[in-house]
């Protein structure tokens, strides 16, 4: 390019450059760096189109796990003890969570012991012609604004303001002290036409809250009389006076506490679009390939071949991974577990925002595409949570699981139909 006269060949370069810095897995979980290329845009115009690479390399399961042992030394010249908190950092199966290590310790997640009962329902809302639940996850993108208004109007008029009612004229005045709740979709669009649903259905706008970016806020058309309230401020909610508060899920799912006093300001939490995560990007697709190439593998006398046999099965779990097709319902069992074990990690993180100081709460599942008749077969959530469960029990990692997740993971088995503590 530069012998040509380009005048970008610097900017390529650095583009394609996989990182300057000394890496322990330079080459990736499959051993050697893998480059994609892709046209995104209208394909009707070529105004729209643009030209992007991409390239696949490092690996951050093996970085974060050897963190100490690894990188520390080859940095500074000793190991390094790492303490690492989260709530979902031991999660079999997940890609983007787990990490692969021993747990040193851990703080039981039981009811009872300074966290609330968790408890997950169906809340699908049908719709008032066909009388069958509504679907979004899924649908035709030109659909999805209209199916949200008809979930949000549905969702006020079948379900949501007789609860919030009941909430308020509860007897017991802690509970009428949390007499809000969070609904949650997966972008401000579809927060916007829930918004807009939720007024066709008789909601009052002076009840009904909105979650906005902390910036430039153009282009999101907020109903008059609906308050905007920026997402750096979101724990400010309860002294607002209003009782529904809608925002997209990356916003709320971890780090904000909405609190009145050292309890949570919310009564319940409604998951109105399913998320998905989306396995398109560099940085999931090597989270995928290495975390597959991780399972029930183990060091062994002769490192060069264990090395050689993961990268073996990463590679061929990445040309599954692009030869299928990207719909859920129709990916590769394995590839869907894992995915939904990452969903399951933030569902558990987002539960825990109307559980502080020890309060009970409902997740509620309100995209039917969550539930049995929404969803492709395999593909609903109950036997998603069966067949993770299946995979940590052949795994030997359900005790594990079962000892510091407690209730909370019970609350979705039960979900699912296992038995108690049986598979």
């Amino acid at each position: 390019m530069r012998d040509s006269g380009m005048r970008l060949a610097d900017d390529v370069e650095a583009a394609l450059d996989r990182a300057p810095s000394w890496q322990a897995t330079p080459e990736g979980p499959i051993g050697r760096a893998v480059f994609g290329f892709a046209v995104t845009g209208d394909p009707e115009s070529r105004s729209d189109r643009q030209f992007t690479a991409e390239i696949l390399s490092g690996d951050p399961h093996a970085y974060t796990a050897d963190l100490g042992i690894t990188t520390a030394p080859a940095l500074t010249g000793a190991p390094r003890v790492i303490v690492g908190l989260s709530a979902t950092a031991y999660l079999p199966g997940s890609p983007t969570n787990h990490v692969h290590a021993d747990v040193a310790c851990y703080y039981p997640d039981n009811a009872g012991t300074g966290t609330g009962r968790l408890t997950v329902s169906n809340a699908s809302v049908n719709d008032h012609t066909t009388n069958r639940g509504i679907v979004i996850s899924g649908a035709a993108r030109n659909r999805k604004a209209q199916l949200l208004e008809g979930i949000g109007s549905g969702l006020w008029d079948q379900i949501l303001e007789q609860r919030l009612r009941d909430l308020h004229d509860h007897r017991d005045a802690e509970r009428r002290a949390r007499a809000r709740v969070l609904l949650v979709t997966n972008s401000y669009d579809q927060m916007l036409a829930l918004c807009r649903g939720l007024i066709a259905g008789g909601a009052h706008r002076t009840r009904i809250a909105v979650a906005v970016p902390a910036g430039d806020r153009r282009g999101l058309q907020i109903p008059d009389d609906v308050l905007a309230i920026p997402a750096s401020r979101l724990r400010t909610f309860p002294s607002t006076g209003r009782d529904v508060l809608i925002s997209p899920f990356a916003r709320v799912a971890r780090g904000l506490n909405i609190v009145v006093g050292h309890r949570s300001a919310l009564d319940s939490i409604w998951v109105c679009v399913r998320p998905i995560k989306l396995i398109d990007e560099p940085s999931a697709l090597v989270a995928h390939t290495g975390a597959h190439a991780r399972r029930n593998r183990h060091p062994g006398e002769d490192p060069r071949r264990e090395l050689d046999e993961r990268h073996r099965i990463a590679a061929k779990h990445l040309e599954l991974i692009n030869r299928s097709n990207p719909a859920f319902g129709r990916l590769p069992p394995d590839v869907r577990t894992a995915i939904f074990a990452d969903v399951l990690a933030d569902l558990i993180q987002l539960a825990g925002r109307a559980r502080r100081g020890g309060t009970n709460t409902t997740l509620h599942l309100v995209d039917n595409a969550f539930h049995r008749g929404g969803a492709a077969p395999g593909s609903d959530f109950a036997s998603l949570i069966r067949n993770l469960h299946r995979r940590w029990r052949d795994d030997n990692h359900l005790d594990q699981v079962r000892s510091i997740y407690g209730t909370t993971i019970d609350a979705f088995f039960t979900f699912a139909g296992i038995n108690d503590r049986n598979p």
